[in-house]
């Protein structure tokens, strides 16, 4: 068994699921689901071969519209306490875990302990701040997930760590600042993809130690994809 910490805020999320959103007017929605989110989407991916232990710091209110038709999920957010990792925190990641996932580090208040951290880690992040100021945490990461939306974020970071960039169109991975390898696939629409990271990311970890980066990658494309749709014939 792959034993994994998972490390992020805890996200009580309202999920509002529409057809099609158009701004300014009034929507009909499909279903509202109050749930948590974060690291609790790693569990969507039902994964046999790996236990989750959950560390969670700080939390927030999470609003998200769903769109279907776009294929998009636009989220607002609203703090209720901030995210602070203490020395005490990674010693005990660091005794239980075999791996240790951090979702968004961009969204905690004080991460800097993390780089203590003596398993391999990875790394997710959330939001358009300037990654150069997590260069450091991201140099001693094993691995780095990102929508390949916020790519051009990357421009000044020039790191070992291979950055794994994912969409709805495939994944590249790039290190020392060139892509190394890329995967296309053909889009999909007509899906609700919250949680689509994540589940992303659950499936390539239980995959990597075996079969490397690459094969992980397809794999993890090819499944989440399929867990998609099966969640959107339940909605």
């Amino acid at each position: 068994m792959f034993n994994v910490a998972l490390i992020g805020k805890t996200y009580n999320d309202t999920i509002v699921f529409v057809d099609r959103c158009y701004m300014g007017e009034t929507n009909d929605c499909n279903k509202i689901v109050e749930r948590r989110g974060g690291i609790y989407n790693f569990f969507q991916a039902n994964l046999k071969n790996s236990h989750y232990d959950l560390f969670e710091f700080g939390s927030k209110t999470v609003y998200i519209i769903s769109d279907k038709h776009s294929s998009m999920r636009t989220s607002f957010v609203y703090d209720e306490s901030p995210s602070v990792v203490y020395m005490d925190d990674v010693d005990k990641i660091n005794e239980k875990c075999d791996w240790a996932h951090v979702s968004y580090v961009d969204d905690f208040e004080s991460f800097s302990e993390l780089i203590h951290l003596k398993k391999p880690y990875s790394l997710d992040f959330c939001t358009t701040k300037d990654r150069k100021g997590y260069a450091d945490v991201m140099r001693g990461a094993s691995i780095v997930f990102d929508s390949r939306e916020r790519k051009s974020l990357y421009g000044d970071i020039n790191i070992d760590t291979p950055i794994i960039f994912h969409d709805q169109y495939g994944s590249e991975v790039v290190q020392n600042s060139k892509t190394i390898w890329e995967k296309r696939i053909v889009p999909i629409s007509g899906l609700n993809v919250n949680g689509a990271g994540d589940i992303y990311a659950g499936i390539f970890l239980e995959h990597y130690f075996k079969l490397g980066i690459f094969k992980s990658i397809e794999i993890a494309m090819d499944k989440t994809t399929n867990i998609l749709r099966e969640k959107n014939e339940k909605i």
